[in-house]
């Protein structure tokens, strides 16, 4: 039922349903996270790890969303990051073991600023996301800080004073930046080891 309400209408084919910037926003979030939960569940048993035929996943399997198809990297990248609104990355969830934690409740159009501000406080905040390393002044970031770093400002200083927005404990602009592997392994707790 989600799913169809999803392909039936969006802010763009049915706008005064979604009239307010909240209710649009929530709308896409959760669209691409049901999307996503249909994609898993059509590759299921077989799928493994999300990033096992990226192209597939995220360009070529197409949906239905408000009667127009588009694909998970369409809905993402022409739709969502457009919104300019960074926070969005911590909202939407592929599957896979290193991204955001999916939240327990849908996004909605009265509390969607306080729930994107709650995920990118709890994404910043989780070492395997953001760690430093005092000693060596050394920040270890989640690799969503690096694949979209324009969107976090750009240069690293500027990404370090986004995230510190999020964090009680401040890190220093000057700490020298390293990526995480990112772990694309289902996030399935029986695919764990």
């Amino acid at each position: 039922r989600v799913f169809a309400a999803v392909a039936a209408s969006s802010p763009k084919s049915a706008p005064g349903k979604y009239a307010t910037a909240g209710a649009r926003k929530a709308y896409w979030l959760d669209a691409y996270n049901v999307l996503v939960w249909k994609s898993v569940l059509a590759r299921l048993p077989a799928l493994k790890r999300v990033d096992a035929d990226q192209q597939s996943f995220f360009h070529d399997t197409r949906f239905s969303v408000g009667g127009e198809e588009m694909s998970l990297g369409d809905l993402e990248n022409e739709i969502v990051r457009p919104l300019g609104d960074a926070r969005v990355h911590f909202a939407l969830n592929c599957a896979s073991g290193g991204c955001p934690m999916l939240p327990r409740e849908a996004f909605t159009p009265e509390k969607v600023e306080a729930q994107l501000a709650r995920e990118a406080r709890k994404f910043c905040n989780e070492r395997r996301n953001v760690a430093f390393d005092a000693a060596g002044r050394r920040l270890r970031l989640s690799r969503i800080f690096d694949w979209y770093k324009d969107d976090f400002g750009g240069a690293p200083a500027k990404v370090i004073a986004w995230i510190n927005q999020f964090r009680a404990d401040k890190l220093p602009l000057d700490a020298k930046i390293e990526y995480v592997e990112y772990d694309w392994r289902l996030n399935d707790r029986t695919l764990v080891r």
